[in-house]
């Protein structure tokens, strides 16, 4: 066998080598960007669980503070910037809280519905759906709210 002869084995088997290690090296970069993409998009989604989730609390205290007898009282232009934004984040938690179990209890509490549940065990609720877990300690009574 000749320079010749081994060089014609040596040559395919170096060219299918480099496509081998090129293809590898690709899926590996794929798989990794992947994982980091994906990672990106939870982070991305938790944040905006948590401004809804702000949302909610902001909606419940405003509601909290509402009080039909002062609505009375109220100057026409207040009056027509609190429905505004009671409205607006009533809309926004509606259709942003994927578990409608709660979609209804919330918006039968804003509704004044007679079984509906507390602004406490509401907010207990969501806070286990964003940490994904019932809570082990905590319970709704222990949130503290002033009046």
């Amino acid at each position: 066998m000749d320079i010749n002869d081994w060089f014609q084995i040596i040559m395919p088997l170096a060219i299918i080598q480099t496509l081998l290690s090129f293809w590898i090296k690709s899926r590996i970069e794929l798989s990794i960007k992947n994982e980091y993409d994906r990672q990106l998009e939870d982070y991305r989604f938790s944040l905006l669980q948590k401004e809804y989730s702000i949302k909610l609390a902001e909606l419940l205290t405003r509601w909290i503070e509402f009080d039909q007898n002062d609505y009375d009282s109220m100057a026409e232009d207040f009056k027509m910037d609190l429905n505004r934004t009671l409205n607006k984040l009533s809309m926004e938690i509606f259709l942003w809280i994927p578990d409608e179990k709660l979609i209804k209890e919330i918006m039968g509490r804003l509704a004044n519905k007679k079984d509906s549940l507390s602004v406490r065990q509401l907010i207990f609720e969501l806070r286990k759906i964003m940490h994904n877990k019932d809570a082990k300690i905590l319970k709704a009574d222990d949130l503290t709210l002033w009046k």
